[in-house]
């Protein structure tokens, strides 16, 4: 995630965990943290695993280990983001 742009460091703090960041720097965060940071204007880069999101929209990336490649959602099903072929 990428902290909100346009003011100095961003700083949240969600069950415990604390997010202080400055803007262009990401942080590696837990999905279930992604989804309140991004709720409060933090900037989602890419999903990493072994399981591809479940409900991803259009534009979403996704860095899938087991392929071992960087995955693109069109709206309908994952693309290879180099090569644009189904995945």
């Amino acid at each position: 995630m990428l902290p909100p742009q346009g003011h100095g460091k961003a700083y949240l703090e969600y069950e415990g965990r604390i997010y202080d960041g400055t803007p262009g720097s990401p942080l590696d965060v837990p999905e279930s943290d992604a989804r309140v940071l991004k709720a409060n204007g933090w900037i989602p880069l890419m999903e990493v695993g072994a399981k591809r999101p479940f409900n991803p929209g259009r534009g979403e990336r996704f860095l899938d280990l087991v392929a071992g490649a960087e995955l693109v959602f069109d709206g309908f099903r994952w693309l290879d983001a180099l090569t644009g072929n189904p995945a």
